[in-house]
């Protein structure tokens, strides 16, 4: 009886460990050595060019000179899949010696790949092409690919990532009191879920971001910018701005509405926040 009981638990044991390669097999973590990779990425965006229309700030994504996506991002997320199946994923951080550069062993075939690239403080989560989460559903500068990869016996590309956010950057005119201790801003009319195929935001969302006021915010104007990705059904934020003391109650609110976004280009909004509070002789803007 004892060695029946002995013999089951070891059929048991294998059948858990075989198992378990299998769901690897389906979905590997990490990336291979260069020297045994069949699969070498390197990663690009344009570099930044910037024309102004009006008070839309637009980054040229065509321009022929092309940067290191390091330069731009410090998170950089990848997932490969085949069909709906997600074969392999990797992520990456400044930390890492090959940042920019995505190396890895998959079988031979045919891959859908897609690439994020961007500053959030954790990695981004890649259900599939069309639906890409965030931390905290919270938007940092991003980059991203989407597109087909066939991987032969040796296969090194360059991918070039596009800049894939909208950006609303506040430019504070005035000198915030000392009392002031926070900015909450929140927006609507775009979207904190990526779709990477369609390079367009795919959910309604209610975004916020909230800022420490600093000590040269007391003394100078100062910028502020938050991110969002633009939607097909939508084309304006509404964003209100609210200013907290260290108490957290409310000292000023100001609402901006109608503000056209667009996806790679900056849209400026200038104005005060209180319209009362008197600051002479400003210094130019602080970028945060």
């Amino acid at each position: 009886m004892k060695q029946l009981l002995h013999y089951v638990s070891i059929c048991l044991l294998a059948t858990l460990f075989f198992s378990a390669c299998e769901k690897v097999n389906l979905e590997e973590d990490g990336q291979a050595a260069t020297d045994e990779a069949n699969l070498i990425l390197r990663l690009v965006t344009p570099k930044p060019t910037f024309s102004t229309q009006g008070t839309l700030e637009k980054n040229n994504s065509a321009s022929s000179e092309l940067i290191n996506i390091a330069k731009v991002c410090s998170r950089i997320d990848c997932a490969l899949f085949k069909g709906s199946k997600k074969m392999k994923r990797i992520t990456q951080t400044t930390t890492e010696k090959h940042f920019g550069q995505l190396a890895m062993s998959v079988s031979e075939g045919k891959y859908t790949v897609v690439i994020i690239a961007h500053n959030g403080e954790g990695a981004a989560t890649i259900s599939s092409p069309q639906k890409i989460k965030f931390p905290h559903n919270k938007v940092t500068d991003t980059y991203s690919f989407c597109g087909e990869v066939t991987v032969e016996e040796k296969t090194e590309k360059t991918l070039t990532l596009l800049q894939t956010v909208a950006v609303v950057s506040l430019h504070i005119t005035e000198k915030l009191p000392v009392e002031a201790a926070q900015i909450e801003l929140k927006y609507t009319g775009g979207s904190s879920t990526l779709d990477a195929k369609n390079g367009v935001g795919c959910v309604k969302s209610r975004q916020t971001e909230t800022r420490e006021i600093t000590d040269k915010m007391h003394t100078s104007p100062s910028q502020i910018k938050i991110y969002t990705f633009p939607r097909t059904d939508q084309s304006a934020l509404m964003v209100t701005a609210t200013v907290l003391n260290k108490a957290d109650h409310i000292m000023t609110t100001k609402e901006f509405t109608d503000i056209e976004v667009q996806t790679g280009s900056t849209s400026i909004l200038t104005s005060r926040l209180f319209p009362d509070f008197i600051d002479a002789d400003a210094p130019p803007f602080t970028l945060l």
